[in-house]
């Protein structure tokens, strides 16, 4: 499986995160806790059709998708996933992000 990676203490996105990691194109969505473009505060519902794509409402938000270049790293199995905890320490995973949680953040 695929999955986005960062440092929690990295904030540069140029910089490589990790040895195992390569750059490819994933998606980023966008999405804002309102039901329709036109509630939005800063622009008119034009301007939110105007950039991204797949632009779509789900659960009364409104989300929209950004081609983005992104560090990655495949992770197939479970082994994977723990020689990977033992080289680098803590990590935060969720359904697409492993962050390598390498300094404070809240």
């Amino acid at each position: 499986m695929i999955y986005k990676v960062r440092r929690t203490s990295v904030w540069d996105s140029s910089i490589k995160p990790c040895d195992e990691a390569f750059k490819k194109i994933m998606m980023r969505q966008d999405e804002r806790t309102v039901s329709d473009p036109k509630d939005l505060k800063f622009s008119d519902a034009t301007e939110w059709y105007a950039h991204g794509q797949n632009h779509r409402a789900v659960n009364n938000h409104i989300i929209r998708d950004f081609p983005e270049e992104t560090w990655v790293i495949r992770i197939n199995t479970l082994e994977n996933l723990m020689e990977f905890i033992k080289k680098y320490g803590v990590i935060v995973l969720t359904d697409e992000e492993l962050e390598i949680y390498d300094d404070y953040r809240e």
